[in-house]
């Protein structure tokens, strides 16, 4: 529980739940260990009742693995920044999934030295990994979006993007 807090811890790995409990941002920022990791938790607000944004930092040269789907039920509404390193979203991870509109995606940016991965290598399509199909917004400034499909022409890999800016 961030609690309206903000925390910077060198990694994130295993599994569990960050989450705010408090109606005021909190902000949890990862990485600065630059080891490579992977996570299967969940990342969201705490209830319906206290609808407390978590703001999510990628920091450091290391990847962070997101192999678990958010929910669209109790997720974020807070902004995810890629400052340094990969942040990927592989196996079953996504930040929404799906194609009906999420109940709350919100804003991605990646900043140069950042790389934003959405990695199907592994296993069959997840389209719309960052459920920006019908909100939110991608913004690049001068990081690096990497779309890795196993798709075909039947069935493609597809990630739409409501608002996608190159900055």
């Amino acid at each position: 529980d961030l609690n309206a807090q903000t925390s910077t811890l060198g990694g994130l790995s295993g599994s569990g739940a960050v989450f705010n409990s408090s109606t005021t941002v909190g902000t949890l920022s990862v990485g600065f260990n630059n080891a490579n990791t992977t996570f299967s938790g969940v990342i969201g607000r705490y209830s319906d009742v206290a609808l407390g944004s978590v703001n999510f930092t990628k920091l450091g040269t290391g990847t962070l693995n997101m192999t678990s789907a958010q929910s669209t039920a109790s997720g974020t509404t807070g902004t995810v920044t890629v400052a340094g390193g990969t942040l990927s979203f592989n196996g079953a991870g996504a930040w929404f999934t799906g194609t009906t509109t999420p109940a709350f995606a919100g804003t991605f940016t990646v900043n140069n030295g950042g790389t934003l991965a959405l990695d199907n290598s592994v296993t069959t399509n997840l389209n719309n990994r960052l459920g920006l199909n019908d909100t939110g917004t991608l913004n690049l400034q001068g990081g690096r979006l990497a779309i890795t499909g196993n798709g075909t022409a039947a069935n493609p890999t597809t990630e739409s993007m409501t608002t996608f800016n190159v900055l």
